[in-house]
């Protein structure tokens, strides 16, 4: 009995001892729970720093990733400017045709001329006028008269030589149209076996267009005193109003009434006002599209 007591106890001794042994190897490879925590929370760090609070290193280069993307993003929602240049708005009267008609007495015209530098070497072109004509034959007597309006553009064919020359060569093209009215036309036709006929022919308003192109001069003889001149040829877009009819013989801004072309020439002389436009800095724009100010 006291044997198998004896073998029974040395069985469990070993049983325990090999037991303990195992529990000990197993602690041994097994990592502290605080080394686990740490990894855990340099794992969460990294997550948590990479998605929102990056870390040094990170926040460096994002910041200069962001700055070279807000760069150009600073330069397109700046307002552009435009080159301030200085602006003029010129007057001019033409003397030629009031010269000329001291020399034909049956044609006279009254024009005057404005111009605006709408851009550097580009001008808005404004003209109008008013005149007639009388035909004072032995055969046939008539007079007529018109105002006109001629608009267009002109721009000047050369870049100044210094800042504050105004001198230029400039073309440029016109619509003109011309509204008037012919007068009573009186004729008196001879009559092959003696004697004389005379008749009639109702008067007639009239409404004329054309298209022109236009050559011009113009010089600074003072400041702000200007001379010039403007060569034209004339396109008539209704030559036929006066069809079979007596046309007039001269129409103010454009010259005979029933001819498909015609060329003009005008001599002029006048004065001009300047300002400096001020130029706008340009302002910021927030990203909602509201202008900082």
């Amino acid at each position: 009995m006291n044997r198998i007591l004896y073998k029974f106890f040395i069985l469990v001794s070993l049983f325990l001892s090999g037991h303990l042994w195992t529990s000990a190897q197993a602690t041994n490879n097994a990592q502290p729970i605080s080394d686990s925590l740490k990894k855990a929370d340099s794992l969460a760090l990294v997550v948590k720093d990479s998605t929102f609070v990056p870390a040094d290193s990170l926040k460096s280069d994002t910041l200069k990733t962001t700055d070279s993307l807000a760069a150009p993003a600073d330069t397109t929602n700046r307002k552009k400017v435009k080159e301030p240049f200085e602006r003029q708005g010129r007057v001019m009267l033409d003397i030629s045709h009031p010269i000329g008609a001291i020399i034909n007495p049956g044609q006279y015209s009254y024009e005057a001329y404005f111009d605006y530098n709408f851009w550097k070497d580009g001008f808005l072109v404004v003209e109008a006028g008013y005149g007639g004509g009388k035909i004072d034959y032995e055969n046939l007597k008539y007079k007529s008269a018109n105002a006109f309006l001629r608009i267009g553009v002109d721009k000047s064919m050369f870049t100044p030589i210094y800042k504050g020359d105004w001198d230029m060569i400039t073309v440029g093209a016109r619509y003109g149209i011309g509204i008037g009215q012919r007068g009573d036309a009186t004729f008196i036709v001879p009559n092959p076996f003696g004697g004389t006929t005379e008749s009639s022919v109702a008067a007639k308003n009239f409404v004329s267009q054309w298209f022109e192109i236009a050559l011009g001069l113009r010089f600074e003889l003072f400041p702000r005193i200007y001379t010039g001149w403007n060569a034209r040829i004339r396109f008539n877009f209704t030559p036929d109003i006066f069809q079979g009819q007596v046309s007039p013989n001269f129409l103010s801004g454009f010259g005979q009434g029933d001819q498909a072309t015609s060329f003009g020439f005008n001599y002029y002389i006048g004065y001009a006002l300047r300002w400096q436009k001020k130029s706008k800095s340009p302002q910021p724009v927030s990203p909602e599209g509201s202008t900082t100010k």
